[in-house]
């Protein structure tokens, strides 16, 4: 769970850019990679001694996420757990579902997760 806070958190702040003028007044060189994971195409910046280990951190995590959770990966607990009705699942799947549906009641179903058959089928 302290994995995918610190992904998320990494993400947060990193979706922000690396804005060329933080580059012109610090002097600092960014550390940059891009990669397309959760379906979104991502670019990833850190500036600082740890920069590229920042970034490739964050990268490796926000793919091991991408795995864990894909409706279409077949190692993943969210596609497994789609084709089987249940299974035991990570601590961090677990988290994220759990969130998901405390987030459904909050909005009195606003936000709902169960998108696939909308992905699958269109809507009508």
């Amino acid at each position: 769970m302290k994995k995918m806070v610190l992904a998320v958190c990494c993400c947060g702040a990193l979706l922000g850019g690396c804005g060329d003028r933080y580059e012109a007044k610090s002097g600092l060189t960014p550390y940059k990679e891009e990669l397309f994971a959760m379906d979104t195409y991502m670019n990833l910046c850190a500036y600082g001694e740890q920069s590229q280990k920042a970034v490739e951190a964050a990268s490796a995590e926000i793919q091991r996420l991408d795995e864990l959770l894909s409706v279409t990966g077949e190692s993943g607990d969210v596609y497994q757990l789609n084709q089987l009705g249940q299974r035991q699942v990570e601590a961090d799947t677990l988290a994220v579902i759990s969130r998901a549906v405390d987030v459904s009641k909050e909005t009195d179903g606003l936000f709902g997760c169960t998108i696939t058959p909308v992905m699958k089928y269109g809507v009508p």
